[in-house]
């Protein structure tokens, strides 16, 4: 033993321990953390926007999708600001993907990407494209 320390009797049988000593007292208060719902959505939605404008013929519902992602990360950014709450990485990822698949959506649907209009169907291109040189990838019919 230290002589820093002080003695204290062992307890026995007939000690009881007072409820206002420091051993009561430490109850924790940890708070277990929640995923924002809305980070959570606008990262989704955000992937579900980026792959609807990279098809091209859906390329107006995709910035629309887009706008909502964009609104969804806010709402998520918002809420991860209160300290048990996590997911400011799934809303700032949801937010750049969200304003890049509005942002190439308006582009498209304007005609300013040659190479990506609302004509141009970039699913059946990558369907013919895949049978063409990777024919394994698909199912045989």
């Amino acid at each position: 033993m230290s002589l820093l320390t002080p003695t204290r009797p062992a307890p026995d049988a007939t000690t009881t321990v007072a409820p206002s000593t420091p051993a009561s007292r430490a109850v924790s208060k940890h708070v277990t953390p929640r995923a924002s719902l809305m980070a959570t959505i606008s990262l989704g939605v955000a992937v579900a926007s980026a792959f609807t404008v990279a098809t091209g013929v859906l390329a107006a519902p995709g910035a629309a999708l887009g706008l909502i992602a964009v609104l969804f990360a806010v709402g998520g950014l918002w809420a991860t600001r209160q300290q048990h709450i996590a997911g400011a990485c799934n809303a700032m990822i949801g937010l750049l993907l969200g304003l890049a698949a509005l942002a190439v959506g308006v582009l498209t649907v304007t005609g300013i990407f040659p190479w990506l209009d609302t004509a141009t169907n970039n699913v059946t291109r990558l369907h013919h494209w895949l049978s063409v040189h990777a024919s394994w990838t698909l199912p045989k019919s």
